[in-house]
């Protein structure tokens, strides 16, 4: 099986480095790293980004939390199959 996440990878990665810079321990909190951690991706550069990012496997995990979930695929399952296109 052939998979291929570098595209996903590097948005999530630019995504969290912009919300670290913006605030640093909020980013902690939502993206479950330490503050270490998110103060180094502020410093990070797009170029580092795109060489972490050009790693196939995906480079975050899904919450595992049940209540996401069901709150997550709720509308899903009320809009039905027919607007899910």
């Amino acid at each position: 099986m052939k998979m291929d996440f570098s595209k996903i990878n590097l948005e999530y990665l630019i995504q969290a480095r912009d919300l670290a810079r913006q605030d640093s321990e909020m980013s902690s909190i939502v993206l479950g790293m330490s503050r270490e951690l998110a103060h180094l991706l502020t410093e990070t550069t797009p170029q580092e980004l795109a060489q972490v990012a050009e790693i196939k496997p995906p480079l975050f995990i899904p919450r595992q939390d049940a209540w996401w979930w069901q709150r997550f695929s709720r509308p899903c399952v009320k809009a039905g199959p027919k607007n899910s296109k």
